[in-house]
């Protein structure tokens, strides 16, 4: 039967898979440009306005705060690239 206070994400996890099998390096490319632009959940495609946060990094980056500039974009880039290598990059059925 199982445990009746167990949460049932630890079934899903532990269940027909493990944690370390979503972790799948060889289609981070592909997944990373879906992360970006797809209609389906991409930033781009939902937050419009990042664009203006790119155009605003690069425009520090050129106005003498190019630390700061760098900094945000290395943010930006380690997220995407942990977000593109999980199995699930849309969020799973969220």
């Amino acid at each position: 039967m199982g445990n009746p206070v167990a949460f049932p994400e630890f079934y899903w996890i532990n269940g027909a898979h493990p944690f370390s099998a979503r972790f799948t390096p060889s289609a981070a490319i592909q997944r990373l440009i879906l992360l970006l632009f797809s209609p389906h959940r991409g930033i781009f495609a939902f937050s419009p306005i990042a664009v203006f946060g790119v155009y605003g990094m690069l425009a520090m980056g050129r106005r003498g705060l190019k630390r700061v500039s760098t900094l945000f974009a290395m943010l930006f880039l380690v997220n995407m690239g942990f977000s593109s290598f999980w199995g699930y990059w849309d969020g799973g059925l969220c």
